[in-house]
């Protein structure tokens, strides 16, 4: 139930997850990370299979080759003296024009790189791994951010409903002060109490409705809409919670981060090896076939087959540079990785005892409830009979209300704990099957 003024459309929880897992900018681009990642380990995958090329040149040359000839000494060896020159013309003959095209195909087929092609896969497969985990986390991090904008917004207009009832409240005890006061049964110091009281829950009803429009563009903005909606879902009632060692451990296994730096570990760790293979030599078949050929003096051959190596001996010690970096890298994973579980570790700690506290702060909310209710009626039948001071049913009001705004945020303070539980362990998932079974919190919106 919302307040009149702020109805909107309205949305349920699973209708507000709905739309922002179609709308959101964020979880939009991990899926493009994702699709990103595949793309690049099919790259990586193709490395293993034979390529094939085909070059076709044609050129042109600046003169056509030619033989002259012209008088020509013969000599022999085994006469004594020497012949005279023997007279032949001078003769030029053209070989080839200026032309030459020719088409070439080659194929080459990879054996032995070192391992740098299957560290590349490997590396290749952990960055969509990684990608997935990012994914999974910027999901875990706006169903959460939903948790609290969506009944963060229906706390706002519960908060709404209990301002008004104690503003209604008190205008009534403010009705029976001035009604008394005409009668001479209290003091005008009574009846100026009762006006301060109520003109103080006026202004109080309207900040909450302020922050309650605030709530609204939150969700609104988080949701991609341009309007406001009125959250049909009421403030589920948390579980109690479970095992701290055991949540510990489900988040140190699942936690989308901690998986996200675990691949980035094994991308590292493969990038290191890539670089070792960079001193082994590369070794693989190499086929060639020559489609089209115009060239009369090069005999080119038609086809061709062999094996190639190709080991590179010293390159200005890059390879040593390179290997280093990758070891670094490699370190800084690893202390990100262990700083990271610490992290994991306190963050599930503090939204357990978050928990823990909201579920005892309800049970004492729920001992005092009774006795303030209880509390208030007795001050209003005292003050109607003349023992009690206007002040005295003032003060009742205002605890009552206090303590049914303190139940209505110890609730969503639970709700919110419990679902950044699940997020924090990899299980956001759940979020979603937790509000829909959970039961709704006793006294969502009684205010009366």
């Amino acid at each position: 139930m919302a307040w009149p003024v702020f109805a909107q459309e309205p949305l349920s929880f699973d209708d507000a997850l709905l739309r922002l897992q179609q709308r959101n900018e964020k979880l939009a681009a991990a899926g493009h990370a994702v699709d990103q990642a595949r793309a690049e380990a099919g790259v990586a995958r193709s490395r293993r299979w034979p390529t094939l090329n085909v070059e076709a040149q044609a050129l042109r040359w600046d003169d056509p080759l030619v033989l002259e000839f012209s008088d020509t000494q013969i000599s022999l060896p085994d006469l004594p003296i020497a012949l005279p020159p023997l007279p032949l013309p001078t003769t030029r003959l053209e070989i080839d024009r200026q032309d030459y095209r020719s088409v070439l195909a080659t194929a080459k087929q990879p054996l032995y790189a070192g391992g740098r092609i299957q560290a590349g896969i490997r590396a290749a497969d952990a960055a969509v791994a990684a990608a997935q985990a990012q994914q999974l986390g910027e999901q875990g991090g706006l169903m959460l951010e939903l948790v609290q904008r969506y009944f963060g917004q229906r706390l706002a207009d519960q908060a709404v409903l209990v301002r008004q009832a104690t503003r209604d409240s008190l205008g009534r005890h403010l009705d029976d002060a001035r009604k008394l006061e005409r009668e001479g049964q209290i003091a005008r110091a009574e009846r100026l109490r009762a006006e301060v009281a109520w003109a103080e829950a006026q202004r109080e009803l309207g900040d909450a409705q302020r922050q309650a429009e605030m709530a609204r563009s939150a969700l609104a903005v988080l949701l991609a809409s341009e309007q406001g909606f009125d959250p049909s879902t009421p403030i589920p009632q948390a579980p109690a919670p479970q095992s701290l060692a055991q949540l510990k451990q489900r988040a140190l296994e699942s936690n989308p981060q901690l998986t996200r730096v675990a691949q980035e570990r094994v991308r590292a760790e493969q990038g290191v090896r890539a670089v070792r293979g960079e001193f082994a030599p590369t070794i693989g078949l190499l086929a060639l076939s020559r489609l089209y050929s115009r060239d009369p003096i090069l005999q080119e051959p038609d086809w061709a087959i062999g094996v190639s190596l190709d080991w590179p001996l010293f390159d200005g010690f890059q390879r040593n540079h390179k290997l280093q970096g990758a070891r670094a890298q490699l370190d800084r994973v690893e202390s990100l990785q262990a700083a990271g579980r610490r992290d994991v570790e306190l963050l599930v700690e503090q939204r357990h005892q978050q928990l823990l506290n909201a579920h005892e702060q309800l049970q004492s909310y729920q001992t005092t409830r009774a006795l303030a209710e209880e509390s208030l009626r007795a001050q209003r039948i005292a003050f109607a009979e003349g023992f009690a001071t206007s002040l005295d049913v003032v003060d009742a009001e205002l605890a009552l209300s206090r303590l049914r705004l303190g139940i209505l945020s110890t609730r969503y303070q639970a709700v919110v704990a419990q679902a950044g539980l699940y997020e924090a362990s990899g299980e956001s998932g759940r979020i979603r099957e937790f509000v829909r079974a959970a039961p709704a919190a006793e006294g969502d919106g009684d205010v009366h």
